[in-house]
């Protein structure tokens, strides 16, 4: 992984990533607990057809099949309902917290201007990038998120694999999660960025496109970030792939 020079966080940036990788504990946990939940369905023979566990259409449907139950996997059951309640609104003040902080961060709010990154991901990206003037070039930023991938030569062929297990594994999930909100929004569909998106699902798949979008956007946010400047969408209007 490329170096980067030595640096102290500040309190804020200690405290903001406290904050933030809190609430990526808290989704962690609730979505552990949630397929804990329709596990316990599955082993009574029952699927439950909604999506949200914590919406009133499910809630209507557990408490019927509630009553079914053998009275102790009932109760199992409620129990599990009421943590996964608390932990949702548990993570929806948090994230509100988020939300507030993310709209006073001068570099957060240039980063919402990217299309498909909201206050959650843009706050998670600046308090986990730091001082953008500690890394030299785009390349040093994308070896410390771990975006950079294993290269394998033998004899004149060159072998591109999988991700290194190394860098901020937080900054990485940021980054390839907003690489697949990009791809997704309808204000990128005529950009240049989008057709390689596309390019690169055709030939690798999904996956390994929203890693190589992500390493792109590695790049814009560097130079955004280092010249606080906002997302420029025309600079990507031309189609090209590589």
């Amino acid at each position: 992984m490329d170096s980067a020079v030595v640096w102290v966080a500040d309190d804020y940036i200690h405290q903001s990533r406290e904050l933030t990788r809190y609430r990526q504990e808290l989704s962690k946990d609730s979505t552990r607990l949630r397929n804990r939940i329709r596990g316990l369905l599955r082993r009574q023979g029952l699927v439950c057809p909604y999506t949200d566990l914590t919406g009133k259409g499910a809630g209507k449907w557990l408490n019927q099949a509630t009553q079914g139950m053998p009275e102790r996997v009932g109760r199992i059951l409620e129990g599990m309902r009421a943590d996964l309640t608390a932990k949702a609104d548990h993570l929806e003040q948090v994230t509100e917290l988020i939300a507030g902080e993310a709209q006073v961060n001068e570099l957060a709010l240039l980063l919402q201007t990217v299309p498909g990154i909201g206050p959650l991901l843009a706050l998670t990206i600046v308090v986990e990038i730091g001082d953008i003037g500690r890394f030299e070039t785009a390349q040093k930023l994308r070896g410390y998120s771990g975006l950079v991938p294993l290269v394998r030569q033998s004899g004149e062929r060159r072998y591109t694999g999988s991700l290194k297990k190394q860098g901020n594994h937080r900054l990485r999930w940021a980054l390839v999660m907003a690489s697949g909100h990009f791809a997704a929004s309808t204000k990128t569909r005529e950009l240049s960025l989008t057709a390689r998106y596309r390019y690169h699902v055709y030939k690798h798949g999904p996956n390994p496109a929203k890693v190589a979008l992500a390493r792109r956007l590695v790049d814009i946010i560097f130079a955004m970030l280092r010249d606080h400047s906002a997302f420029q969408p025309r600079r990507y209007l031309t189609r090209e792939v590589e």
